[in-house]
């Protein structure tokens, strides 16, 4: 069984500095998207999952 976080930062240095704090802790990203709106990135968006035992309950986690 997979849980999955949410991250959104207003630029990518500071997504990549919470998704590697992240990893260290089991998180994989799995998807990475920009709300971008003309010219910049706008926000950026990664969704992470890591695996968790079958006796664990995931809970849903969204961190924005």
């Amino acid at each position: 069984m997979w849980e999955y976080i949410a991250i959104q930062k207003s630029d990518a240095s500071s997504l990549i500095v919470k998704a590697n704090e992240l990893g260290k802790q089991g998180w994989e990203a799995v998807s990475f998207t920009t709300t971008k709106q003309g010219f910049g990135w706008g926000n950026c968006i990664m969704v992470l999952k890591r695996r968790v035992s079958p006796s664990e309950d995931a809970k849903p986690t969204a961190t924005f």
